[in-house]
């Protein structure tokens, strides 16, 4: 769980202190991917099944990892133009 809260900080800290600039190719993956990993074991307790925990994890990571790339690529094209 200190994972999760540390990523989370970390990547509130990142944009806020660059909005301007994009996150990175391949870095709102990572960051998006690492959190989904570290809900992986809290969701497993709040679901009470170890596949429904891995799944919703998953899933919660990819969501935040597509959105982040989504937005470095607004950014990078904002830049661009």
């Amino acid at each position: 769980m200190a994972l999760l809260i540390l990523n989370t900080i970390v990547l509130v800290m990142r944009i806020r202190a660059a909005p301007d600039k994009p996150i990175g190719k391949g870095v709102g993956l990572v960051l998006g991917l690492a959190i989904g990993l570290t809900l992986w074991v809290p969701l497993t307790y709040l679901f009470g099944n170890q596949s429904a925990g891995i799944i919703a994890g998953s899933m919660t990571g990819i969501i935040i990892a597509i959105a982040l790339e989504l937005y470095s690529a607004q950014v990078r094209k904002r830049l661009e133009s």
